[in-house]
């Protein structure tokens, strides 16, 4: 039989092949236990206790099928009582040939079969079939030996389910990380919903995933889906329930004939359940909790990604639409005109504006007042709108004049047109003007010749019009055709090009017209930089930077005095954070308006704050003073407060705009959290990694937490970026990850190590990189982790790098594993005191590590760790 020799052989293959993976080590360990023991074949089964199924994972000679079906325990007995027993079961003759047969193994006629049993958890576990006729002559001695061969081996088995387990999960969470990703580079649903699907279906291996849209009670509006027609799957009856009741669903069963699971999470936004992803499977689903958790955290996503769709659209619709009349705004007129004049010159077909100016709007001002002027505009506005065909655009152009767009329309058709809109409006303004004498309205219309600008079509048909007042001709529609050519705007008809000109601006019309469209452009302007605004933060992902961008935005861009956001700090009081990073609020002597608005959770707008307090704003007293709440889900978590020095300075347009921008920090708040959830499940897979080691290298799993935590310290110390700490983070908990691949004996070896020893070590660096090259995410990592044992005189592994084209992370855990190495017992050595370490690394700067980083090191990390320094 085998001697212990070979089974100590057969131990350091077996650890050497963990890191090929879980299949590469079961289908070494089934060869290794069939040599050992001389069998004819041998089959290693991976037995689900709580499902009581075996299921052939590996095989010798030849492999286990793929994909092998599961063996119902009751037709193996042997199988679980051998577990039960946790004993090695003997079976011989008639016993042998069924247990062969049930499992599917090839057995000789009055072979002998051997199973040995190994528990690897709750509900996890495996046995081994050795079959053969040498099976039936082993020893005591020699079943005891390969048991603890067994035993052995599973311990690596262990760590390499736990590395791929930990391997799967960095990938949901890398494909979460990119699911974030696509939301903050665009604000384009038709973009961002499909990449969701697409990475849920990915993570989830699932067969369909789309995203609805809708409420409770009525019917989903399909949003998005993967692949292309995935929606011809959808069982809608789970994903009504998920929306109905308001939490994931899990459906082993759907009506839908090839779906034959699927699971369902409502998607929230602006307090209620306004959408559902949708995930379907062809094969029945097996889903777990942590499946369901996770596809929450996609459906969180989604719901983000429609929010802030939802955001940008208002925003865009906002800045494109008068708010008074509903109609479009000046810039959104020349907006359409030259799309629309773009589309003419590709299909050949007419276009033409009509301008429409209300007659004697100042007298109604004077008599009725401007809430009667008002309601006369939006009036108006309706009319015009139900007066044009529905590919029309009606605009107001400024003040009391409007302007409809006529798409295919040439001058006599755009003349009907506005004599229609005329009449529409006059029956309109009966019922609030009565009979009133008087028209109501005249407009001039005006053809596109192909060439002219929008800003020349606009002036023709301007020309038309004030051509007809000043000719009496009022309440109808005047074509530009009809215009003697020598009418030129701003001068009585009839008037020589060397007379004098009038002044315009004393005839009223066009310095009305100004004063009148400049709040309106200044709202557009606010507009489009509140646009603007929202595209910004939302790519941002950590709290401070959204709030500071803000801030900055609303005081420079927008022009307010001052601003700033304030939340909830840790002891319950409240802190701005901005630009000047996190102040105590009461340090700002601000007004009651802050903590009205969190409260009473609405917007505050104040005038003439109480005396003493209010000195946020740069000219020195508040006279005004907005205070807006920002939301996050439907949770409270901050308000968005805004000063200015003079009196009565905040509109109702300005508190609606404020309102924008805080709905979209709160947007862009949620979005940074999920960003920290990532962080944090990252972390802690790293963690969980890095204990895997545990087992083989007892000094690894403690010394990679102190690793991390010294490596940032040091890190922050030399001016690392965010994005850089958090790949020097991940790559100080990874970087003896590779050492799963070094033998036990090695590294736990009490003396000094063999040259081959050595290079078996050493090895560990590549292969750590390796093994992380396979996580999108932790690309950045990988060369801290390859590098991190390079010295900079060159003398390192496994590059032999020299200098400064050793990465600075890579130079940075150089340093702290060092330190923690010296100052921590090892088998071949006692810690070292830490003057005595500290003292060794100086004497190794320059030569080891590098000079600038082990001087950050003794500021930073020696200091709070040895006081007396």
């Amino acid at each position: 039989m085998s001697s212990a020799a070979d089974a100590i052989r057969a131990v350091s293959r077996l650890l050497a092949s963990g890191s090929g993976g879980r299949d590469t080590l079961e289908n070494a360990l089934t060869r290794e236990l069939r040599a050992f023991t001389n069998a004819s074949s041998a089959l290693l089964l991976r037995v689900d206790e709580r499902a009581a199924t075996a299921t052939p994972t590996a095989a010798d000679p030849g492999s286990a099928p793929d994909p092998a079906s599961p063996i119902p325990l009751d037709h193996a007995p042997p199988i679980a009582d051998a577990l039960t027993a946790e004993l090695a079961i003997r079976l011989d003759g008639e016993e042998a040939a069924k247990l062969a047969t049930a499992i599917g193994a090839a057995a000789p006629a009055q072979a002998a079969a051997l199973l040995l049993p190994l528990r690897q958890g709750v509900g996890a576990a495996y046995v081994l079939a050795l079959i053969g006729d040498r099976v039936r002559t082993l020893s005591v001695e020699d079943v005891e030996a390969a048991a603890a061969l067994l035993s052995v081996a599973g311990t690596t088995l262990a760590q390499t389910a736990l590395l791929e387990q930990g391997a799967r999960e960095s990938e949901r969470h890398g494909a979460l990380a990119r699911a974030a990703k696509a939301l903050n580079e665009s604000l384009d649903l038709s973009r961002v919903l499909p990449r969701i699907c697409q990475e849920a279906a990915t993570i989830l291996d699932a067969d369909a995933v789309a995203v609805y849209r809708g409420n409770a009670g009525r019917a989903l509006v399909l949003e998005a889906e993967h692949p292309a027609g995935a929606s011809a799957e959808v069982d809608v009856g789970v994903a009504t329930e998920a929306m109905e009741q308001g939490r994931p669903v899990l459906a082993r069963e759907t009506s839908h004939p090839e779906i034959r699971g699927a699971l369902a999470a409502p998607m929230r936004w602006d307090g209620e359940a306004r959408g559902v992803l949708w995930v379907g499977f062809k094969r029945a689903a097996d889903a777990t909790e942590r499946d369901l958790a996770l596809l929450e955290s996609f459906a969180e996503l989604a719901a983000v990604a429609c929010r802030n769709a939802s955001v940008h659209a208002s925003l865009a619709e906002a800045a494109r639409t008068d708010a008074l009349t509903g109609c479009l705004n000046h810039a959104a007129l020349h907006e359409t005109l030259r799309r629309e004049m773009q589309r003419s010159r590709r299909t050949g077909r007419r276009l033409s504006i009509v301008m429409v100016d209300l007659d004697n709007f100042k007298q109604v001002n004077e008599r009725h007042g401007h809430l009667m002027g008002d309601e006369v505009l939006r009036r108006v506005g309706r009319a015009l709108r139900e007066a044009v065909r529905p590919y029309d655009f009606v605009a107001r152009y400024g003040g009391d004049e409007f302007a409809i767009v006529a798409v295919d329309a040439h001058e006599s058709r755009a003349s009907e047109i506005g004599e229609r809109s005329i009449a529409r409006l006059r029956s309109s303004l009966d019922h609030v003007l009565g009979d009133e004498s008087g028209t109501r309205a005249t407009a001039g219309v005006a053809e596109w010749d192909g060439e002219a600008p929008p800003t020349e079509l606009v002036r023709e048909a301007d020309r038309a019009l004030l051509y007809g007042k000043q000719q009496g001709i009022r309440g109808r529609s005047v074509p530009a055709s009809d215009v003697p050519e020598g009418f030129a705007l701003g001068r009585p008809f009839g008037e020589t090009e060397a007379a004098p000109a009038r002044n315009a601006a004393a005839e009223g019309w066009p310095s009305a017209v100004r004063e009148e469209t400049e709040p309106l452009r200044e709202r557009a302007r606010q507009l489009g930089l509140a646009n603007a605004l929202v595209a910004r933060i939302a790519s941002l992902t950590h709290v401070d930077d959204i709030a500071t961008a803000a801030v900055n935005e609303l005081e420079h861009a927008f022009g307010y005095s001052s601003c700033a956001i304030v939340v909830a700090g840790a002891d319950g009081s409240l802190e701005a954070i901005g630009r000047d990073g996190r102040r105590p609020w009461r340090e700002l002597r601000a007004s009651d308006a802050v903590e009205r608005c969190l409260v009473e959770r609405r917007a505050i707008r104040l005038d003439k704050p109480a005396s003493g307090v209010g000195r946020l704003a740069r000219s020195g007293e508040t006279g005004s003073e907005v205070a807006m709440p920002i939301m996050v889900a439907t949770q409270l978590w901050g308000a968005l407060d805004v000063q200015e020095g003079e009196m009565a300075a905040f509109e109702e347009a300005d508190v609606r705009l404020l309102e924008t921008v805080a709905e979209a920090i709160g947007s862009a708040v949620s979005a940074a959290a999920q960003y920290e959830r990532l962080e944090r499940a990252y972390l802690s897979t790293a963690e969980a990694l890095a204990s895997a080691l545990e087992s083989k290298d007892a000094h690894t799993a403690e010394h990679a937490s102190s690793i991390v935590r010294n490596a940032e310290t040091v890190g922050a110390r030399l001016g690392m970026t965010s994005d850089e700490l958090r790949d020097l983070r991940y790559a100080a908990a990874f970087h003896d990850i590779g050492k799963v691949a070094v033998p036990e004996r090695i590294l736990n070896k009490p003396g000094p190590l063999t040259e081959s020893e050595k290079r078996e070590v050493e090895r560990h660096a590549a292969v750590g990189a390796e093994i992380l090259s396979e996580v999108d995410f932790l690309q950045g990592v990988l060369p801290l982790v390859r590098h991190c044992h390079e010295h900079w005189d060159g003398g390192g592994y496994p590059d032999g790098l020299a200098g400064d084209r050793i990465p600075l992370g890579a130079r940075v855990i150089l340093v702290c594993d060092a330190h923690d190495a010296m100052t921590a017992d090892r088998p071949y050595r006692r810690a070292l005191a830490p003057d005595a370490a500290y003292a060794e690394m100086r004497s190794a700067t320059g030569r080891q590590f590098d000079s600038r980083v082990m001087t950050a090191f003794l500021e930073a990390v020696a200091k709070r760790t040895a006081p007396g320094m």
